[in-house]
């Protein structure tokens, strides 16, 4: 089983995350940040908000009512959805270019993998 922190997943914590497979150690970091925004850690909400921008270009909400009503508000606000879609797409662009995220990846993939340095 291979363990890394949160940081080394690219969250904000500390918090040792387990796995036996890549795809698994991702799943499980996922799930950690999911339950620390859930509980209200603030290091995790403010690293999801560097990347979303509520009603910018996306939403955050604490329960299932809040996400209703901003469902209704997008069905209800063609302009606002499109607002919102469009700005979520720039900023996942600027973020997730393959040339900007692949060697971070790479690195991750090997320490996941128990891949040896090369010189």
């Amino acid at each position: 089983m291979k363990t890394m922190t949160c940081k080394q997943l690219y969250g904000p914590c500390d918090a040792l995350i387990h796995g036996e497979t890549p795809e698994e150690m991702m799943e499980n970091s996922k799930k950690h940040a999911m339950e620390m925004i859930a509980k209200g850690d603030e290091l995790h909400i403010d690293a999801m908000n560097t990347i979303i921008r509520n009603g910018e270009n996306g939403f955050l909400f604490n329960n299932e009512e809040e996400y209703i009503k901003i469902i209704k508000l997008l069905k209800k606000d063609k302009k606002l959805r499109e607002s919102i879609s469009n700005l979520a797409l720039k900023e996942a662009y600027k973020r997730y270019q393959i040339n900007k995220i692949a060697k971070e990846y790479l690195k991750i993939y090997k320490k996941l993998l128990f891949v040896p340095k090369q010189p």
